[in-house]
């Protein structure tokens, strides 16, 4: 929906309207139904401006007067699933995560088809813990929009998180399948197949990864990891020696070179 380009129409229709019935200099009255459209009509359009209003300022970070807008825009309209939705953005924005499902909640009361609201909603119910509420958003999204990517990848991220890893790697697989080339489903593939002791697999995904983006010094950490478990030593030390050499996070060289010493080199 692209609220920009309704505003003017909207309010030339009123403008129009208002003439037709007042204008031209006759003595009509406009009947109490004619009022009542024109009164919801310019309250829908005064709504869109505030929405508008409000997405300057989230794109600027400024969350509270992005919510003020927002709330105005709800005022005026409470029947756009829109201004929930980005007022649950918001709300996310500024980690008021319980404010920010209600009005996700309240957008899928409105609009029970968007599937993006699903997708936040459960990437908060994720955050949180809520990892059963936060796969049933993920299905919905699913349902509504099955190529969309990373509502599997979160799914499965979700499904792992309950330890559920077959449920897990079947949803990173349909991610991979959809998108070849998106990184992010190798590595948690990789790691899921590392939990189950399936240690080829897991290095064969973190290889994948690696070729994907080179310079990532947590997949080399684990692929070392997964080598080490399966007795490959040298292997492992040299993983775990390109992480020290590229990583930039301080704890992950110092994990890396613990490995070390716990191979003995």
């Amino acid at each position: 929906m692209n609220h920009k380009r309704v505003i003017i129409p909207a309010i030339c229709v009123l403008l129009v309207t208002t003439m037709a019935v007042w204008g031209c200099g006759t003595s009509i009255s406009p009947s109490g139904n004619v009022i009542a459209t024109l009164t919801k009509a310019m309250k829908e359009s005064y709504a869109v401006l505030y929405f508008d209003r409000g997405l300057d300022y989230e794109d600027r970070g400024e969350h509270d007067k992005a919510i003020a807008c927002y709330t105005k825009a709800i005022e005026l309209n409470p029947e756009d699933n829109l201004f929930y939705h980005f007022r649950g953005y918001a709300y996310e924005g500024k980690g008021e995560y319980d404010k920010a499902i209600a009005d996700y909640s309240k957008a899928i009361e409105v609009d029970p088809e968007f599937w993006p609201t699903y997708d936040n909603r459960g990437r908060i119910y994720y955050s949180k813990g809520e990892y059963d509420k936060a796969i049933a958003d993920y299905t919905k999204c699913i349902e509504l929009k099955p190529e969309y990517v990373w509502a599997y990848y979160n799914r499965g991220l979700a499904y792992e998180s309950k330890g559920e890893y077959d449920q897990a790697i079947a949803d990173y697989t349909n991610a991979i399948e959809l998108s070849p080339e998106f990184r992010p489903p190798y590595d948690a593939r990789g790691h899921a197949y590392y939990s189950k002791g399936e240690y080829d697999k897991a290095i064969a995904d973190y290889t994948k990864s690696i070729e994907l983006k080179p310079e990532n010094a947590l997949t080399y950490y684990n692929r070392g990891l997964a080598y080490e478990s399966k007795g490959e030593y040298d292997k492992a030390i040299s993983d775990f020696e390109k992480v020290i050499d590229i990583a930039t996070d301080p704890e992950l060289v110092e994990d890396a070179r613990k490995a070390l010493e716990a191979i003995g080199k």
